[in-house]
């Protein structure tokens, strides 16, 4: 029977690489893993939508032929969760097809896990085969402007148009369709062009990407849009849809409009207090002169003003949001002073952000990148 081990922390490290391709339905093959023990210890998830890969040294206990089995990489994930060891080891029944593992204190005791035939699994190496290299991002980065474009998104996927990242000329868009869309670039976004990411995808890819370690290399296939590891041992990837591309209403360039510079968390304390008075829903009129005045649209009113510094205009006006809409995308910059651009007779604000992020890398010298950010929201009613 053949037996082998593997370093706990780096088969957990490749469990939950593997668990981002697997079915949500249990006990059938796309729930599974397949393992291919030989040299090394290959892992592979499917389920005919999302494909996940990795590996990591495994230490043979005897010699034996390659062999591959499929198991349940939550269960392992679960029972690895449970152990103190530092190593796991593995018996592998041919004719049973069972997994047998040894992660107790007790040296005797162990677990024992069906496996499927892995013949029967979903090979697909073919497709990797022919993938292109498009561009090397930094994982924060990458990270970063998802989170951003996720904000913007539909709550739900029923909207399939707007249920979706695109990636155009470097720079990231997404909208719910209706009231806000946004836009997020980078230097280290030039070369991604023409890509359509499902709503469903992006939390998985920003998972990866936090697991891999360095830089995540984005990767095309006939099939799939792939997201790898510089040195291509593990990756995450899904199948490509076949949506075409949404001409966004805004721009990076300067706006003609009224303009002000205000704290951004300065701002969102002096709402978030307003709000103590009312409910997400309210409406709030904003006072534009020397200072910014913020008011409740509210029987009793209430009130709180802040420092602004004029970009644009010199003329006073008015201007009506709706308390939660402006809260939740004014939460997505990361920058602490943003502009704002009024155009009164569209009922819009364009939002504007750029600077630069430093980024913790996985444990390296923190990185400092290059970012722009801007978003259009819709405004109650005209003043």
């Amino acid at each position: 029977m053949p037996r082998f081990q593997v370093e706990s922390d780096a088969f957990k490290r490749a469990l939950n690489i593997v668990i981002l391709g697997t079915s949500d339905h249990a006990d059938i093959i796309d729930s599974h893993s397949l393992f291919i023990v030989g040299d090394d210890l290959k892992l592979k998830s499917t389920d005919k939508d999302r494909i996940a890969y990795t590996s990591i040294p495994v230490i043979k206990t005897e010699e034996y032929e390659s062999f591959s089995f499929t198991a349940d990489p939550k269960k392992l994930i679960a029972l690895i969760n449970s152990s103190d060891l530092d190593m796991i080891s593995f018996e592998y029944d041919l004719d049973t097809k069972n997994l047998i593992v040894y992660a107790s204190e007790d040296a005797s005791s162990h677990l024992t896990f069906p496996s499927f035939d892995s013949s029967s699994f979903l090979d697909f190496d073919n497709d990797l085969s022919s993938a292109e290299d498009i561009k090397s991002i930094n994982a924060g980065l990458l990270i970063a402007g998802i989170k951003f474009i996720q904000g913007f998104l539909p709550n739900d996927e029923k909207d399939k148009k707007f249920s979706r990242l695109y990636i155009s000329d470097g720079t990231l868009l997404g909208s719910n369709g209706s009231s806000k869309i946004g836009a997020f670039k980078s230097p280290d976004f030039d070369g991604l062009n023409d890509m359509i990411i499902r709503k469903g995808m992006l939390s998985y890819i920003s998972q990866v990407a936090n697991r891999i370690p360095g830089n995540i290399k984005v990767k095309s296939t006939d099939k799939f849009i792939v997201f790898t590891s510089e040195d291509d041992t593990s990756g995450f990837g899904f199948l490509k849809t076949t949506d075409e591309q949404i001409k966004f209403p805004l721009s990076f360039e300067e706006p003609e409009a009224d303009a002000i510079r205000i704290d951004r968390s300065v701002f969102m304390k002096r709402i978030n207090r307003l709000a103590l008075a009312g409910d997400n829903e309210m409406g709030i009129k904003a006072s534009v002169g020397d200072n910014l005045e913020l008011s409740t649209m509210t029987d009793r009113v209430s009130k709180e003003v802040m420092h602004l510094t004029r970009v644009k205009g010199t003329e006073n006006f008015e201007f009506i949001f709706l308390y939660k809409m402006i809260k939740d995308a004014f939460s997505l910059f990361p920058s602490s002073e943003i502009n704002l651009y009024i155009f009164h007779k569209e009922c819009r604000m364009i939002i504007k952000d750029s600077g630069k992020l430093e980024i913790s890398d996985k444990g390296s010298e923190p990185v400092v990148k290059e970012f722009s950010a801007i978003s259009v929201v819709g405004l109650a009613r005209a003043i």
